[in-house]
């Protein structure tokens, strides 16, 4: 579409324009969803006893 090969006008860089800023935002709200979910990972320890993740399980069952 950049190219301006395929389509042109004013309505086709009105449309080009908006999709750039959505994969733009589309960027950044992906950012902050790892970043979230990098934080939330870090709040909780990498391995427990199996008798704690045993329990774990059972209170979610």
């Amino acid at each position: 579409m950049q190219s301006e090969k395929v389509w042109t006008g004013p309505t086709a860089k009105k449309w080009t324009d908006e999709v750039g800023d959505r994969h733009h935002r589309l960027g950044r709200l992906v950012r902050q969803i790892v970043h979230a979910i990098e934080e939330e990972l870090q709040r909780h320890p990498a391995s427990v006893p199996r008798s704690h993740a045993e329990l774990i399980r059972r209170q979610l069952t």
